[in-house]
């Protein structure tokens, strides 16, 4: 079979870009919009020497777990992989997804089924939109084409009232939007985030420059219109790079930072600092994180990526530490968490800005890590195994890194836990997870 040729083939499973999977001649099949149990005529749009990627010319029969897709963008739109299938079946694609990628690493761990909220619609307590030719909206699936749209099923609905006032703005002054080709023309991107309740607002518009035209309009707008919007501000970003934030802000008016509930702390966060999108899912999370901690309150804990503070802060009011070090690359962020300490209450904190080597982490009999989506690095989990703490309760937004990082920890002596899996993105392909590691030996003794 080659390009263009047309074939027929019943898909037997989806992959976490909500694609199904089927096979033919040996080889698998990926088709965009096809759904588990369907037989459809495709056609051959590439061939990649040990797979097919098809497109969908007719479906013959559909599949039991199809729905009506609960967003007119999709597929147009790279953000939602699963508004069109069943949630129940989402919830057990993701599972296997954790199974796989643990199997293919050699892993042996007990997958436990997914938690989720349920809240599929409105979780998301942040939206950044990239601004190209006057438009705003979001980025087409594997490219930086921007696909306009007005609202979006996942985010919180307080928020689109703003964005529409400042995509209006934008048209009616004729404010001029960053070319990525050229490197020219000013606003990049317009950062919005909020509070569980949409009480507080914080709106970031990232520039190409250090001004914004026609700033006190657009400050009169929101004052009127949007009192919630509590603090506005200017991120400047000169960089011919993909990466939305550049490292410097000025502030416009109100706040520089928003406040937030969860499980019973309150914190307050700058722009920059990592807060997980969906509270609801981070408090089950951080639950979980609890609950395998097993902590007596006689533990140091070490809390790794520590952002603002949340996780390690969750821990100490709601099951009490002895000590409490968080550990965070930045300064933002850290100054954050020192503050959130202070103001739920927790005496015995510690926050330093660092790498993940710090000295800090020394002492710890417990070590919390959050990372980014790449996972821990190698010489990391060589340190924490020379370090030798009790337990290590690893975090994970990927569980293709979340894998390979557990058979290197698998290797140096770490016992692997049971994996628990948490929707924190439904309709998208991302799962979160949690497993705690203990020590199957002491490290000194296999010197």
């Amino acid at each position: 079979m080659k390009k263009n040729d047309y074939f027929e083939i019943e898909i037997t499973d989806m992959n976490s870009l909500g694609h199904g999977v089927g096979h033919f001649e040996g080889k698998a099949v990926f088709v965009a919009g096809a759904v588990t149990g369907e037989k459809i005529r495709a056609k051959v749009i590439k061939d990649g020497g040990s797979y097919y990627v098809a497109r969908r010319e007719e479906l013959l029969y559909p599949s039991a777990f199809r729905r009506e897709k609960s967003c007119d963008a999709f597929p147009a739109c790279g953000g939602c992989a699963f508004c069109h299938i069943d949630y129940e079946y989402e919830k057990e694609l993701k599972k296997r997804f954790v199974e796989g990628f643990l199997l293919k690493a050699g892993v042996e761990a007990e997958v436990l089924p997914l938690l989720s909220t349920e809240q599929t619609a409105g979780y998301r307590n942040k939206v950044q939109y990239p601004v190209r030719e006057g438009k705003l909206g979001y980025y087409a699936s594997h490219s930086h084409r921007v696909v306009e749209k007005e609202g979006c099923a996942l985010h919180h609905p307080a928020m689109e009232p703003v964005v529409r006032t400042v995509a209006d703005f934008i048209k009616k002054e004729q404010i001029s939007c960053y070319e990525e080709e050229s490197g020219k023309g000013l606003l990049r991107h317009v950062y919005l985030r909020t509070n569980h309740d949409g009480s507080e607002m914080l709106l970031t518009l990232v520039v190409n420059g250090e001004s914004l035209p026609k700033k006190d309009k657009l400050l009169s707008l929101l004052k009127d219109k949007h009192p919630s919007v509590t603090g506005v501000l200017l991120n400047i970003n000169k960089k011919n790079t993909n990466v939305i934030l550049g490292s410097d802000y000025i502030l416009l008016a109100g706040s520089e930072t928003l406040t937030d509930s969860l499980l019973g702390c309150t914190f307050e966060m700058s722009p920059a600092s990592f807060y997980q999108v969906n509270r609801r899912g981070a408090e089950l999370l951080y639950s979980k994180v609890i609950e395998q901690a097993e902590l007596t309150g006689d533990e140091v804990v070490a809390d790794l990526f520590c952002g603002i503070g949340t996780i390690g802060i969750c821990l100490a009011k709601n099951a009490g530490v002895k000590e409490l070090v968080g550990i965070e690359v930045i300064p933002q962020a850290v100054e954050n968490a020192k503050k959130n300490a202070k103001r739920n209450g927790i005496e015995n904190a510690s926050f330093y800005c660092g790498d993940a080597n710090h000295p800090a982490l020394q002492k710890a009999d417990v070590v919390i890590v959050d990372p980014p989506r790449k996972g821990l690095e190698k010489e990391l989990i060589a340190h924490l195994t020379a370090l030798s703490p009790k337990k290590i309760v690893y975090v994970s937004c990927d569980p293709a890194t979340l894998a390979r990082d557990l058979a290197l920890f698998h290797k140096d002596g770490w016992q692997i836990g049971k994996v628990q899996p948490v929707d924190m993105f439904p309709r998208t392909g991302h799962v979160e997870s949690v497993v705690c590691l203990t020590r199957t030996f002491d490290v000194d003794m296999r010197r």
